[in-house]
């Protein structure tokens, strides 16, 4: 992960400073992890089986970058995680309230900031047949990009919060799965595509395998 936008490197200052670790050696890390490991049992449980979340060493290296040639992706659920550690409600919570802080919210978006903050959502790695009833799903890049999904059903969401998406507010839909659009848009973060179940799919003819054949009623 190179040169990481600047939402992240205060993301982990802020980290820092609350738990009082500035973390330089491996145990620095482990001290790190431990720590918000601490924070996070005093919040209680969460999810299906209310159990208090955590998180892991490696995590944090992955996160902080400690590793040479880290490429890896930090999961929007990875960065929710440390977000509530630190008191936000997640990680857009926090970027929403560090931009507004910091008044860095742009008009348009550079080539720069896109290649940047894109490689922090992958729609791939979200586990739809997974996701609970009434579990929020947050998709996109906060605050450019995204949209919060509510699963109102198996399979079935809504859109709760939007920001620049191609459907608004209220739009409900199925799905098995996310895509990233192939096509390419100047100053723009791509469009979402989700997947609907092939049922529905009778008289259409498009497939996976290229993206660009899919209707734009299928662009999140």
């Amino acid at each position: 992960m190179k040169n990481p936008p600047a939402e992240l490197c205060k993301f982990r200052k802020a980290i820092e400073d609350e738990f009082k670790v500035h973390p330089e050696t491996k145990q620095d890390y482990i001290t790190l992890a431990h720590k918000i490991n601490e924070k996070l049992k005093t919040l209680g449980g969460r999810g299906e089986y209310n159990k208090a979340e955590s998180i892991s060493e490696e995590t944090i290296y992955k996160v902080w970058e400690y590793r040479k040639n880290n490429e890896a992706i930090v999961s929007p659920k990875t960065l929710g995680i440390l977000a509530r550690s630190i008191d936000y409600l997640s990680w857009g919570d926090f970027i929403e309230k560090y931009k507004l802080k910091s008044n860095e919210i742009p008009e348009s978006f550079t080539p720069e900031l896109i290649e940047t903050v894109s490689a922090f959502f992958n729609p791939e790695l979200i586990d739809v047949p997974h996701i609970k009833k009434d579990e929020e799903v947050h998709i996109g890049w906060s605050p450019y990009k995204y949209a919060i999904l509510r699963c109102i059903g198996e399979y079935e969401f809504a859109i709760i919060e939007e920001k620049n998406m191609y459907n608004k507010k209220g739009f409900t839909f199925l799905t098995i799965g996310f895509h990233l659009s192939p096509e390419k848009k100047e100053f723009s973060f791509p469009d979402i595509i989700f997947e609907p179940f092939y049922d529905d799919l009778e008289d259409e003819h498009w497939t996976l395998s290229d993206l660009t054949t899919i209707p734009k009623k299928y662009y999140l």
